[in-house]
């Protein structure tokens, strides 16, 4: 009985249709985002290191300046010291000297300083925008993800209801099926007591029909052992009985 409803329980069960979503391209655009976001990274890390060259270079020259400046100091010094009386036609090469070595350094701390606001002005637009840029990419990516993993939890929802639904029907079936197999079990075993009972009358009235046929048996054998017993008598008889007629016939012929 069980071993032929898997097919009826497979014609009734509904069939799935719910398409089903790889998480392959979901795994795949995250690695192209942590990969473009690495690049980026780089990127952005070399400009900062090329900056910084230039910002190092600057402020090499900038000491270079600095240490002109101050041997020019002492040098004014030592000649102050040392010729008294040529100070006043030094003084004025000398001051003139230091004037254009100060002036180099002014203008060199504005162009430095120029150099190094440009430098900071672009950086931070520039990590503004990459951050700007960087932060909407990541949402749009982030609501496409989302988007993905929605169309993938309903997908899974919907496989998920199909399936209980299937298992609903199966379990259906097999209550059924289970029923009509207790039904039929137990018609059976009312047909095998039927058939049990049936049995033992039948062995009953085998059993009387045995003792009849012996009855019949010891019957026969005494009517045989009386057949035979008289079958004796009677041949004595008969014998007897023509020894007596043989006399009688045999004492009036000599007679």
């Amino acid at each position: 009985m069980l071993r032929g409803t898997s097919a009826d329980a497979n014609s009734r069960i509904p069939s799935t249709g719910a398409p089903q979503l790889s998480q392959g391209n979901v795994s795949q655009t995250r690695r192209s985002a942590v990969a473009e976001a690495e690049a980026r990274y780089t990127g952005r890390t070399a400009q900062i290191e090329m900056l910084r060259e230039r910002i190092r270079r600057y402020l090499e020259q900038a000491a270079s300046l600095r240490a002109e400046h101050r041997r020019g100091d002492a040098l004014i010094h030592n000649v102050q010291e040392n010729e008294e009386v040529e100070q006043e036609d030094a003084v004025p090469g000398i001051i003139s000297q230091m004037l254009q070595n100060r002036q180099s350094e002014i203008v060199l701390q504005n162009v430095i300083q120029e150099v190094l606001s440009e430098v900071e002005s672009k950086v931070r637009q520039e990590f503004e925008n990459q951050f700007r840029t960087s932060r909407n990419s990541n949402e749009q990516k982030l609501e496409t993800l989302t988007t993905r993993f929605e169309d993938v939890l309903r997908q899974k929802e919907y496989a998920h209801d199909q399936e209980v639904l299937e298992l609903r029907g199966s379990i259906e079936y097999l209550q059924e099926t289970l029923t009509a197999t207790r039904e039929e079990s137990e018609r059976l075993r009312q047909q095998l007591d039927e058939a049990n009972f049936k049995i033992l009358e039948r062995s009953e009235d085998v059993g009387n029909v045995q003792a009849e046929i012996t009855d019949l048996r010891q019957e026969v054998q005494a009517l045989r052992a009386y057949r035979d017993k008289h079958r004796v008598r009677l041949h004595a008889f008969a014998h007897m009985r023509s020894v007596y007629v043989f006399g009688d016939y045999k004492a009036f012929i000599l007679a």
